[in-house]
């Protein structure tokens, strides 16, 4: 996954830019290309006070949806990155890594770090807070240093990155299997169930569970029992026929944002370094473990494409 979304300003937005006056409000294109003005914001005079109250309802109506705002201040502009903690996962993603794409197609050198934010809260969008300003270099929000983060782990020395065999060309392992999930994954024609996670300040993956007497119907509870003790994403194979393997990538609700970014970025090369050992003919993605389908373990089910089920992982926590 890049730092950088790949969208970038329409001509509509940089047109508003050039002509602006009063707070411009900013959000991604329906289709996620582009970004543009948001049509529904409301309209703002001249007094920066009573635009800053406006804006204030406005982003706490819509929230929690992300949005960018450009506020005229004295000789030059403030800039807001605005992306709840609360707004849908993917959401959080493409602001974070959509930013610096967008304040430098509007010239970095009209932004000064001190009206530079990064806020999450409607609360935070004040008069007060704005003129006041960052009396330091501006910092990134938790979510843009989470993209921050997930862009250094993908750019390790190409030592650090584990060739995948028998995947597609250009697929790697972001982070090495330890010694003992390497050798259980080797014997998973012996096995029933492997479960593993990551271990993010070592970057590793690791052997959590291996077990080979888990039916279909103790599946659910099994996996529960591994996850209550410690929330967090997890992966697991599990063994359903006599040489039906699935792929199991379960990530609970109140998952941090930066577990489900990484998991979800390491999935794909986890998946195709087990097809490697055997034939993986399901993947099943799920929220809460007791959102799996064990029903589509028990043969082809309709809606299934190539012998691949996915289930819908809701989206994270939402507070206000």
């Amino acid at each position: 996954m890049s730092t950088k979304s790949g969208i970038v300003a329409s001509e509509g937005l940089l047109d508003a830019f050039k002509n602006i006056s009063s707070p411009l409000v900013i959000k991604v294109s329906e289709d996620n290309t582009q970004l543009v003005p948001d049509d529904n914001a409301p309209n703002f005079g001249t007094d920066l006070a009573d635009n800053f109250v406006k804006l204030n309802r406005y982003l706490d109506e819509i929230f929690p949806r992300p949005a960018y705002i450009v506020v005229p201040h004295e000789d030059t502009y403030g800039f807001i990155s605005f992306i709840p903690d609360s707004a849908p996962v993917r959401e959080k993603m493409l602001y974070a890594s959509t930013k610096n794409t967008l304040m430098t197609q509007l010239g970095t050198s009209n932004f000064k770090n001190k009206h530079t934010f990064a806020w999450t809260e409607p609360s935070e969008v004040s008069h007060s807070n704005f003129v006041h300003g960052n009396e330091t270099e501006a910092v990134l929000s938790s979510d843009e240093k989470h993209v921050h983060d997930l862009a250094n782990i993908q750019t390790l020395d190409r030592g650090r990155m584990v060739p995948m065999e028998n995947s597609k060309a250009g697929s790697m392992l972001l982070f090495r299997l330890s010694s003992q999930l390497e050798a259980e994954l080797a014997n998973l024609a012996e096995k029933n169930l492997v479960v593993f996670d990551i271990d993010i300040a070592q970057e590793t993956v690791n052997l959590v569970d291996s077990n080979s007497q888990v039916s279909t119907s103790s599946l659910i509870s099994h996996l529960d029992s591994i996850i209550s003790k410690d929330p967090h994403p997890i992966y697991a194979v599990y063994k359903y026929g006599d040489a039906n393997f699935a792929f199991i990538y379960c990530c609970p609700s109140g998952s941090k944002v930066k577990e489900r970014m990484i998991y979800a970025s390491n999935k794909q090369g986890l998946i195709n370094h087990i097809k490697g050992i055997v034939s993986v003919d399901k993947v099943i993605d799920a929220g809460d473990v007791d959102e799996i389908e064990v029903s589509s373990l028990s043969g082809k089910q309709e809606g299934e494409i190539g012998g691949v089920k996915r289930i819908s992982r809701p989206k994270g926590p939402r507070r206000r």
